[in-house]
């Protein structure tokens, strides 16, 4: 049994609630999102244009969705399969670790990393950008959630995903993802050159 001194975190980490009830529903609403994301962009829209009257010539990806998309995919698989080892050992193990992160919360965070791999090759592939913005952002969360003991591993945690959604959802993105689809500009996200 330890004792907390000072301003040392206690064990639940320096961003514990006093009733640790409360952040559960919060995470497996944030956990959600991803999911809710994905089957809106594969929703048909009614403003497609024919197959006829899409332009031959394709658009050159935008820098920030080829970031995003690459970091999105080796951040996000490489985070999945090591939440999945860690499930599994988790599953088999003996005896468990005092630090570990609760079960529901590490199967959360692995089916949020799985959409943010689909929403990167989702980007990549010009299908859709808010898979990637939501889950990305949830990653974040869960992340702050997830309560590690240094400020400084839950800052860095959460930061690549926070600038991945950031990145995903700049306009840049979303117009070149919006040509690629077949929509067609709005008023407001016309280039004027």
């Amino acid at each position: 049994m330890s004792v907390v001194q000072g301003n040392q975190p206690g064990p639940d980490g320096p961003l514990a609630c006093a009733d640790a009830s409360v952040g559960w529903p919060v995470a497996a609403a944030v956990a959600t999102l991803p999911v809710l994301a994905a089957l809106l962009a594969l929703l048909p829209t009614a403003a497609r244009r024919p197959a006829l009257s899409r332009p031959a010539v394709r658009a050159a990806i935008p820098a920030p969705a080829v970031v995003a998309g690459v970091l999105a995919f080796l951040s996000g698989g490489f985070s999945l399969m090591v939440s999945l080892i860690a499930l599994l050992t988790r599953l088999f193990a003996v005896r468990s670790s005092e630090t570990a992160e609760p079960a529901t919360l590490a199967v959360l965070r692995a089916v949020v990393l799985g959409v943010v791999v689909v929403g990167a090759l989702m980007l990549l592939l010009g299908r859709s950008w808010l898979v990637l913005a939501v889950a990305a952002a949830a990653d974040a969360v869960l992340s702050v959630v997830a309560g590690r003991h240094d400020l400084a591993l839950v800052i860095g945690d959460a930061l690549l995903p926070a600038v991945l959604a950031v990145l995903a959802s700049l306009p840049s993105v979303r117009r070149w993802v919006a040509v690629q689809r077949g929509r067609a500009p709005t008023a407001r996200g016309r280039d004027r050159s």
